[in-house]
């Protein structure tokens, strides 16, 4: 196993054996700091609440945070908002969530610039009749490893539900069971493989590889394979330890 295998190893136990919601808290934003993540945050999306009145973990300039709070930002916030509608992540400068925004927004967004949460990326949290979470991920400025990303995407997700659980909410429907092929298909793409490779692997056409995982995505109501596969571990599809590899 790789030495990044290993940390995210570690990081998934220690947030699954975490007894409070600080610990989940600080186990992500260390975790996301050591990949390269100079600013961070995980936090619920509930309609016409504040982020800090839910779960509401935050690595973010104190100044700008309080600002934002003072000035009710999360009311105008684009990243906010689109979240609550989308399934996939986004990075802020994609030209379509640039071009929506109303000058309230775009002066907002130049506030937040100056304070240094430039080049982000949101990271919609989903599952079956929950209100949305959110991780935003701002690297620092010599950048990141791309495998950084997903990363930080599992994690948020495992620490998301972790603290859900912690403050006795459910987050998985006990109800949700894959099927053989959608556990193997989604097992192997916790390992990296394309759905070439996996088709290669299990016998199979890669277009039955994809429908397999978007079969799997569809039973847990999210949006992407990352959370899918998180998901999965969390109803003991298969272990953390198993998707590593």
């Amino acid at each position: 196993m790789s030495e990044a295998g290993r940390s995210f190893g570690s990081y998934v136990d220690t947030i699954e054996r975490a007894t409070s919601v600080d610990e989940v808290s600080e186990t992500f934003l260390t975790a996301t700091a050591k990949v390269g993540f100079e600013y961070a945050a995980l936090f619920t999306c509930a309609l016409g609440d504040s982020p800090q009145h839910g779960i509401s973990f935050t690595r973010i300039p104190k100044p700008w945070l309080e600002r934002y709070y003072d000035r009710r930002y999360h009311e105008i916030d684009p990243v906010f908002n689109n979240v609550r509608r989308r399934l996939d992540p986004f990075s802020w400068n994609e030209p379509g969530y640039r071009r929506s925004l109303t000058p309230a927004q775009k002066a907002m967004l130049a506030e937040s610039d100056e304070a240094g949460m430039v080049n982000g990326m949101a990271i919609p949290i989903r599952s079956p009749g929950a209100s949305p979470g959110c991780c935003t991920l701002v690297p620092a400025r010599e950048g990141v490893d791309p495998t950084s990303y997903a990363m930080a995407h599992s994690l948020a997700v495992f620490a998301y539900g972790q603290a859900r659980r912690l403050l006795g909410e459910t987050l998985y429907a006990p109800q949700t069971k894959l099927s053989q092929r959608e556990r193997e298909c989604l097992l192997l793409a916790a390992r990296g493989k394309s759905d070439w490779a996996i088709g290669e692997v299990l016998g199979i056409s890669e277009r039955t590889v994809h429908h397999a995982i978007e079969r799997a995505k569809r039973r847990f109501g999210v949006g992407t394979r990352v959370q899918a596969i998180v998901h999965a571990v969390a109803a003991g599809e298969f272990s953390a330890t198993d998707a590593i590899g």
